[in-house]
């Protein structure tokens, strides 16, 4: 387990599409993120959309969507991951 912690590749995470909307104290944001190896090797993309409302004086992220677009095939089946912070 060392051993792969040693092997830590960087990543960056690049947004794209980004689009916020906002109606009263709800809002959502929507867009694209790619994850890119240290070369700039893409290693996945993905489609997602946060949901906000406002409450205590701030914006709480409360539900999350992402859904994998795979990088190799457009006909691939996607993968749909959902993160409830609710």
């Amino acid at each position: 387990m060392l051993t792969s912690a040693a092997q830590h590749q960087q990543v960056q995470y690049e947004l794209s599409q980004f689009h916020a909307h906002v109606y009263g104290d709800f809002g959502y944001v929507r867009g694209i993120g790619v994850a890119l190896k240290n070369g700039g090797t893409e290693v996945v993309k993905t489609r997602f959309t946060d949901i906000f409302v406002y409450r205590d004086g701030r914006w709480q992220c409360v539900c999350g969507t992402r859904i994998v677009v795979p990088c190799y095939s457009p006909l691939a089946p996607a993968v749909a991951i959902i993160d409830d912070r609710g």
